[in-house]
Parts: structure tokens; C-alpha cells; sequence
């Protein structure tokens, strides 16, 4: 009994030592999925602090939250890769609008244009697509604001999504939609699907310069 005891402490040390401290296992590599480019440099530059410790050490929620505060990606995932390499998945937040504070281009001392995002996060971005419609909020820091100019961008058909100019939030209870010609009262966020539905078989009817839908059982146009 005593020999096994002995040879079963002797595994476990040495096992214990292959995992935490062989040259074996440790990190060697950086392997980044889901971005290219200076931001995947700047990813590596993160993790790359890591290299040649062991692998089983590695903070990989630390990597996870330095790379998450660059602000550009909606999730972050950092795995190890046995034997040798820290994994990092990161996905990139998605613009839906370009934002706007008044009649002025929202833009750093850089000119990095801002934009939000599909959670209406509010970021800064020099990949904005070309044409991505306008939010114009009273309070650029208001969370609710952006959020309901995404929440209604989302509502709006597909087909009708790329005629929108810009969204303009000045309260919580009120959005105006821009679409082409056509200013189109949204009101708050309530109903948004039915409102796009009703958006919808209003713009097949005719030509409006203004359609309110802040009331979509009884929406008012005027031509």
C-alpha cells in the first residue's frame, strides 16, 4: 500500500509540474478570430504580455476585460489552447447609426465618427459604412435615447431601411423618422412593429410629406 501511495503522489507531482511549470505547456502563441487588420495587432499586443508563462496560469477573464475596454467589440472570449496557445474570439459591435449631436457631426479631436451600435452603444468608429443613416439626440449621453433610435431602426422593414436619412429622438416619448421625403412621427417606443407594419401599407398608398404614427390604430397623413 505504501508503494502506491508513493507512486500515486509521484504522478501527481509530476503531472502537476508538466501542467504549471514544463516548457511543455506554455503559451506561445496568439491565434485572434473575428477581426483583422491593426485591430487584431492591437489584440495580440494585449495578450502577447502573456507569452511563455504556462498555460493553465493564464487570466484569460484579465485578457478577456483589457481587450473588451477597447470599446469596438460586443462580446470578447478567451480560451486556452492546449498545449501552447491563447485563444481569443472577438466580435465586432455592429453600426446601425451614425450619431449626431445637433446638426453637427459627432467627431473626436481625430475625426473618429461616432456610432451606435445594434445595443445602442454609443462608440467611436472610422468604419462607419457609407450612407448609415443619422441619430440626432438631445443628449448624445442619454442610454434610453440611442436605444430607442435603434429599437426603431430595427422595426423598420427591411426594404424601407435603406430609404431612412436619420432618426431624431428629443424625449423619450418622441422620434422623428426621416424616410426619403417623408418625415414620419414615431412617437415613443411602444407598438414600433405595428408602427412599421402600418409605415408599410402607408408608403404603398401614395406620396406623404408627413405621417404620424404616434396614434397606429388612427395614423394621421398629410401630402
Amino acid at each position: 500500500v505504501g508503494l502506491w501511495v508513493a507512486i500515486t503522489a509521484t504522478v501527481a507531482l509530476l503531472l502537476s509540474w508538466v501542467v504549471a511549470g514544463s516548457p511543455l505547456l506554455m503559451a506561445t502563441e496568439v491565434e485572434v478570430t473575428g477581426v483583422s487588420g491593426a485591430d487584431a495587432q492591437e489584440i495580440h499586443r494585449i495578450a502577447n504580455a502573456e507569452i511563455n508563462q504556462p498555460l493553465v496560469k493564464i487570466d484569460v477573464q484579465k485578457i478577456a476585460e483589457e481587450v473588451q475596454r477597447i470599446g469596438l467589440y460586443s462580446s470578447v472570449s478567451v480560451h486556452r489552447g492546449w498545449p501552447h496557445t491563447i485563444l481569443i474570439e472577438a466580435v465586432e459591435r455592429r453600426p446601425v447609426l451614425s450619431l449626431k449631436d445637433g446638426q453637427a457631426a459627432s467627431k473626436d479631436s481625430q475625426g473618429t465618427v461616432k456610432v451606435i451600435d445594434s445595443d445602442g452603444v454609443i462608440f467611436e468608429s472610422v468604419k462607419a459604412p457609407p450612407g448609415l443613416p443619422t441619430a440626432i439626440l438631445a443628449d448624445p449621453n442619454d442610454a434610453a435615447a440611442s436605444r430607442l433610435a435603434v429599437a426603431i431602426m430595427e422595426a423598420i422593414s427591411a426594404d424601407q431601411r435603406p430609404h431612412v436619412k436619420s432618426v431624431t429622438v428629443a424625449t423619450p416619448g418622441r422620434a422623428v423618422v426621416q424616410l426619403n421625403d417623408t418625415e414620419v412621427v414615431w412617437g415613443d417606443a411602444s407598438r414600433s412593429a405595428f408602427k412599421a407594419t402600418v409605415l408599410g401599407h402607408l408608403a404603398k398608398q401614395g406620396d406623404f410629406s408627413r405621417i404620424d404614427l404616434s396614434a397606429p390604430d388612427t395614423p394621421v397623413t398629410v401630402e
